[in-house]
């Protein structure tokens, strides 16, 4: 058996840097009652993996859009808090973040959270991640130690603070869709669409809607930048390395350029929308 890779940044913050899955060494560690609301497994015991040398606990991944979450993961980390998806042995886990590990952000956390939903969803096209307000005690639910320390919403968690979030689940990644030409691919109905998405979202409450816009345009400028033509080379790895298979012919360069597309409108709006 080949020896393990050292995990080298056991503490690393898990926004930033993405875990070294072949250093992974996995053990069901239990089972546990899951409170995500709207969920199939809510109140139902799920098995728990805990990495032997670090203690990070993970999920099972066993639908089969696994590679289509990786994929997604992959193009997001570092912009986006998502969980890593990793695979050890022939099975995928999802990563459970800890949020000890997580470095707090700046302002209320939820200002961020409404601008990544809006990336999530209109330009990736994934629709199931949700946030119940804090006073809604009916909806909230608690999975750490610490009674309250961290919020689990819908394939979303946040902590009590409102400093820390990470998103997780993105079975609704619309690949399909993106792999698609058509009329919704032409840029002034994108726009006209990403008009109608900002002027009629409502925001989570006590967030700052100026704020939002102003954190949303400044992640979709690092996204451009990351699907500039001298990036596709960059890109068809990423596809590579989340293990999916594209039928399409020249499906990578047609999701690279239909993603490009739809956050060219989405800032363009965003800068009509700021100077308004």
């Amino acid at each position: 058996m080949p020896e393990k890779l050292p995990q080298t940044i056991k503490t690393a913050d898990p926004s930033k840097f993405s875990l070294v899955e072949e250093a992974l060494d996995l053990e069901l560690k239990g089972t546990e009652t899951r409170p995500f609301i709207f969920s199939d497994v809510y109140g139902k015991e799920v098995r728990i993996y805990v990495d032997k040398a670090t203690g990070e606990r993970f999920h099972k991944i066993s639908h089969e859009r696994v590679a289509r979450h990786k994929l997604l993961v992959l193009i997001l980390k570092g912009i986006i808090n998502v969980s890593d998806i990793v695979k050890v042995g022939n099975d995928y886990y999802s990563h459970e973040q800890n949020f000890d590990n997580i470095l707090p952000t700046e302002g209320n956390v939820l200002d961020e959270m409404e601008a990544d939903m809006i990336i999530l969803g209109d330009v990736f096209r994934d629709y199931d991640h949700g946030y119940f307000n804090i006073h809604n005690q009916n909806l909230i639910t608690t999975s750490a130690k610490d009674p309250g320390a961290v919020l689990e919403n819908r394939n979303l968690r946040v902590d009590k603070d409102h400093t820390k979030l990470s998103f997780f689940d993105f079975d609704y990644f619309d690949l399909d869709r993106l792999l698609e030409k058509g009329e919704h691919l032409d840029i002034s109905e994108l726009k006209r669409k990403f008009k109608n998405t900002l002027r009629h979202t409502q925001f989570a409450p006590n967030t700052n809607t100026e704020r939002i816009l102003s954190i949303l345009k400044k992640k979709v400028g690092i996204l451009l930048a990351l699907f500039e033509d001298n990036e596709f080379e960059r890109f068809t790895k990423i596809i590579q390395k989340s293990g999916i298979q594209l039928k399409e012919e020249g499906g990578e360069r047609i999701l690279f350029d239909n993603i490009r597309l739809r956050l060219q409108a989405l800032s363009i709006v965003l800068s009509q929308s700021l100077k308004n």
